[in-house]
């Protein structure tokens, strides 16, 4: 995995002895590996979660946790068909927050 990710990062520090079978910087070959037997991964919880025959090995480190953010231009945040975007977005993704971190 590429040593910005904070799930690299943090396996780095808290792994160093493991035996490294396969790495990848994407999420989907990450998520078939796992499937696969070859080991564990950093998945995201609202990935790994819901994917039959996976299990959470340790709950979500505080350090693996990253921010949404919804941004638009300044000038055309008040057009309606954005603003109802942006509202959408955000009442949809305020309604499943417990499981995009994990706790649930």
């Amino acid at each position: 995995m590429d040593a910005h990710f904070r799930s690299s990062k943090w396996l780095n520090r808290h792994a160093r002895a493991a035996t490294v079978a396969a790495r990848s910087n994407q999420f989907g070959p990450m998520l078939g590996m796992a499937q696969a037997g070859i080991g564990i991964a950093a998945l995201p919880c609202v990935v790994g979660d819901v994917t039959p025959g996976l299990l959470r090995v340790i709950p979500p480190p505080e350090a693996m946790s990253t921010h949404l953010w919804l941004c638009t231009h300044p000038h055309i945040r008040g057009v309606a068909r954005i603003r109802a975007l942006l509202d959408f977005l955000h009442a949809s993704i305020s309604a499943v927050q417990a499981r995009l971190r994990g706790e649930i």
